[in-house]
């Protein structure tokens, strides 16, 4: 699935910076609840 393919793609960037997935994964779900 394509979302599955997004959280894979932020998991990469993220390896860098892991204080932000919390962030990015809040901002995901809350604007896929919004949709």
């Amino acid at each position: 699935m394509l979302s599955n393919r997004i959280i894979d793609d932020n998991k990469r960037i993220v390896d860098d910076m892991d204080f932000f997935y919390p962030i990015l994964a809040f901002v995901y779900y809350s604007y896929k609840a919004v949709k």
